[in-house]
């Protein structure tokens, strides 16, 4: 029945289409950078504990910037923070620089992806009414759930 109400008003429908796009997005990056951990030059440990530390991080500060900023320009740096450090990994030659180097570049992804990944449950909750918001968040789930096993 609200999923229903959710399709019906052109506001949620919109807002329903942005966030899950969004969710998708970040569900997708999130377990992505996770999964290729391993394939990633450089200490596997040390890598991994970079972007331990900055999800961490990034955590703490999605909220943050989703207050400060709103969510658009949010969305928009934390995504081009990922994207940023997932270029530097694709183009610089892992021989080319040092691995703590390179632990900062999956640290810069990571923190952008876990940003954006804590910020979709924050922003979610701003643009349905409570009585919907169960419907919004099992629909943006659902389907983000559904392309990221994808991601491996």
């Amino acid at each position: 029945m609200s999923l229903r109400v959710l399709v019906k008003n052109k506001i949620y429908l919109s807002n329903l289409i942005v966030m899950t796009v969004l969710w998708t997005a970040s569900s997708f990056c999130y377990f992505l950078i996770n999964f290729q951990m391993k394939y990633i030059h450089g200490n596997t440990f040390l890598n991994t504990g970079s972007a331990a530390l900055s999800e961490s991080i990034a955590y703490l500060c999605g909220g943050l910037l989703v207050k400060k900023f709103g969510a658009k320009k949010s969305f928009i740096s934390a995504f081009l923070f990922s994207a940023t450090g997932s270029l530097l990994i694709i183009f610089i030659p892992h021989t080319s620089v040092s691995g703590t180097a390179y632990a900062g570049f999956v640290m810069a992804t990571g923190f952008g992806v876990a940003a954006t990944f804590n910020m979709v449950f924050i922003v979610t909750a701003d643009y349905f009414p409570p009585a919907l918001l169960g419907s919004a968040f099992g629909f943006c789930n659902l389907f983000a759930r559904s392309f990221t096993f994808l991601s491996p």
